[in-house]
């Protein structure tokens, strides 16, 4: 992926999230896409992000929630080496990244990005129908994080 986008002309620093190539106050955004399902120390890694994040900037973290039917399925593949036969789905989520997977519990992920100084933290979410049905649908994020499987955090930075 970093070649392509250098191969585009796209500056690429290669860096961990507990420890980003990026000095302080340095970006107005930033996004983790799935990121936290993957690391150990998530106040670590919400810390670095205030640390880089200016002040008023904002961030973005969308993850797949804990407790939640996407979760749930990945899960049960991980453990059966295999997605159910009944799961027609093209392109399933990577088993083996199912496996190394921490699904985070929405409310833990807001408390930790307050903990470190973000604020008017709002949440969308999406993937709200059954399997079957979210797989071929598209559908639009709606308010809120009850019953979705994937989470889109904002915060801004103070």
């Amino acid at each position: 992926m970093s070649q392509l986008a250098q191969d585009r002309g796209i500056s690429v620093d290669h860096g961990t999230a507990e420890d980003l190539p990026l000095t302080t106050n340095e970006i107005d955004l930033a996004a983790l896409l799935g990121v936290i399902g993957y690391v150990n120390d998530l106040e670590m890694v919400f810390s670095e992000l205030a640390r880089v994040v200016s002040p008023d900037g904002h961030a973005i973290v969308p993850f797949c929630g804990q407790m939640v039917l996407f979760a749930e399925l990945y899960d049960t593949a991980a453990g059966q080496e295999a997605y159910p036969d009944t799961l027609d789905w093209k392109e399933t989520y990577p088993l083996e990244m199912a496996k190394k997977a921490t699904w985070r519990d929405v409310e833990a992920v807001v408390s930790e990005l307050q903990s470190v100084g973000f604020t008017e933290i709002t949440t969308v979410k999406t993937l709200t129908q059954p399997i079957e049905t979210a797989i071929e649908t598209v559908e639009s994020p709606s308010k809120g994080h009850d019953d979705g499987s994937w989470i889109v955090v904002h915060a801004r930075r103070e």
